[in-house]
């Protein structure tokens, strides 16, 4: 990657944002009507300047911190989401001791309350602003952190309206993404920030607002983001296959509950990833599951990296996926991987929400790395592997190919057996085993492993982690999530194995098709 390389992507975005604007600035005929049921991000109203009502809290001034960086804390209207109420957060840019910035790099979980108060720069931070690019953070929290804001809804509030209009915009979907984009609008108003790439970073709510926000807001050129979903998987979907298999799985874990040892985290934990009480509770208020199902249908292209992926290459957005391998947010690992297999993703085997990982897993620390990557054309690290498995009669072999002869310093592989339904109970509950790892050996871009095969298994899940290092920071990356389905567990004298087994295979067979003609038609 060449030094230009970042400049003409983040020009090229700067073009295409300018062509909306203007196309937006000649249709005045036919005045824009804001957001709607059908287009909640509406890019004219996030993007206007006329409307952020900005309240200087603390102009520029040297900080009080370190006394590195310049910083300024302001006051922006975001929207009168909620009728009565004026939706306000703070926002505060941090830049160099002198001069101006071309773009910066955002989060919304840099600030709590009102923001009030000079704030550290993290490592990666600090890439960014020795290379000429500012800091901006916001406030992205759930509804209990607004208590400033009177008449606020609690999020029984928020659940009611949503149940009752079927609406997204009555979601912390819609909140989180419109704080996101009107925080940029408020950065690029300011005079010391020249147009210029932009980063949005975080975790969770703040990892999904950037992947969001990404999608309809073409001022984002990058995005890292960790314990965020990604992909339109079946579950997601409402598929009634996928819905069924995961709420046998939850049943089935509460029943074995009693009888199971301690996990990792505590019990209510295991029960955070996918429940269909609020479908259930739609239908409940009068729904018909056809308009419930028109609703979660009508908000895919708004919500998911998958159903935008050749848009967002096309513009040469960057994306960093840390999903975590056992999160309650990004719950469905094995699907997203199956539908984003060249998203660049690495999954910290065990890693979720209030988890370190396991042991031997690499650190996700890349955020020094990938900006210096995505803002100044730095080295980006391995390129995403090919993953070939084969069972070589009581071993699994496998072979990861690097493409364009990306040479890893460190490979190995964790698995683990039987993984129940993505989103379920079991899913979280059960870990990839201390044990269950190994390194990878080789040379150059292929690598190699042999795993004995316990018997009387159905499936193996696989993740790998390969990590290089660049400038002093290692830079980890993972093949896509891969399921084998080990065929010799079932004896083959046994007949009622196989009509288990054949029963399975058809059954996946009809769910994959089931799954596919969904997208067919959703794509019409």
């Amino acid at each position: 990657m060449t030094l230009t390389k970042p400049k003409l992507r983040w020009a090229i975005a700067w073009a295409c944002a300018a062509t909306l604007l203007l196309i937006a600035g000649g249709a005045q005929a036919q005045p824009s009507t804001g957001p709607t049921l059908d287009e909640p991000f509406h890019m004219p109203t996030l993007t206007d300047t006329s409307t952020l009502d900005v309240v200087v809290v603390e102009d520029w001034h040297v900080d009080t911190v370190d006394g590195t960086t310049r910083q300024k804390l302001i006051n922006i209207h975001v929207d009168d989401w909620w009728a009565g109420v004026e939706i306000r957060v703070p926002v505060r840019f941090i830049l160099p001791l002198t001069g101006s910035v071309n773009g910066f790099v955002i989060t919304g979980s840099g600030l709590t309350g009102t923001g009030v108060g000079d704030k550290a720069t993290s490592a990666g931070d600090r890439v960014a602003l020795e290379g000429g690019v500012g800091v901006v953070k916001t406030k992205i929290k759930s509804l209990a952190s607004y208590p400033e804001l009177p008449g606020f809804p609690s999020t029984a509030d928020l659940r009611l309206r949503f149940i009752e209009t079927l609406d997204s915009r009555y979601t912390e979907l819609y909140l989180w993404n419109a704080i996101m984009m009107r925080s940029i609008t408020a950065a690029f108003d300011d005079p010391l920030i020249q147009p210029g790439p932009v980063i949005a970073h975080g975790g969770s709510k703040n990892g999904i607002s950037p992947l969001v926000s990404s999608i309809h807001d073409d001022r984002i050129t990058g995005v890292r983001a960790n314990v965020a979903f990604t992909a339109y998987t079946p579950i997601r979907a409402n598929d009634s296959t996928a819905v069924a298999e995961v709420l046998a799985a939850n049943d089935d874990f509460a029943a074995a509950q009693a009888g199971l040892p301690p996990g990792d985290r505590p019990w209510t934990y295991y029960s955070k990833a996918y429940s269909d009480d609020l479908l259930e509770a739609a239908q409940i208020y009068g729904w018909s599951e056809a308009e419930v199902q028109e609703s979660i249908d009508r908000v895919a292209d708004d919500f998911y990296v998958s159903e935008n992926w050749d848009a967002l290459v096309a513009r040469g957005v960057d994306i960093f996926s840390l999903p975590g391998s056992h999160d309650w947010v990004a719950y469905d690992v094995p699907g997203a991987s199956t539908i984003l297999p060249d998203l660049r993703t690495y999954i910290v085997p065990n890693g979720g929400h209030d988890r370190d990982g396991h042991p031997e897993a690499p650190s996700d620390v890349v955020d020094p790395a990938f900006f210096a990557e995505h803002l100044f054309g730095e080295d980006g690290g391995l390129e995403i592997p090919d993953i070939a498995t084969t069972i070589n009669g009581p071993n699994l072999d496998l072979t990861i190919t690097f493409p364009s002869g990306g040479v890893p310093e460190d490979s190995r592989i964790f698995w683990m057996y039987d993984r129940r339904p993505d989103g379920s109970a079991w899913y979280l509950y059960e870990l990839f085993p201390e044990d269950n790892w190994a390194t990878m050996t080789g040379a150059g871009s292929t690598w190699t492993a042999s795993i004995p095969l316990e018997a009387g298994h159905q499936s193996i899940d696989l993740v790998t982690t390969h990590t290089v290092t660049v400038d002093g920071n290692i830079i980890p990356i993972s093949a896509p999530y891969t399921r084998v389905a080990l065929v010799s567990a079932v004896p083959s004298s046994s007949l009622p194995g196989l009509l288990v087994l054949i029963s399975t295979l058809v059954g996946l067979a009809f769910h994959k098709i089931r799954y596919h003609e969904g997208l067919v038609e959703r794509n019409r």
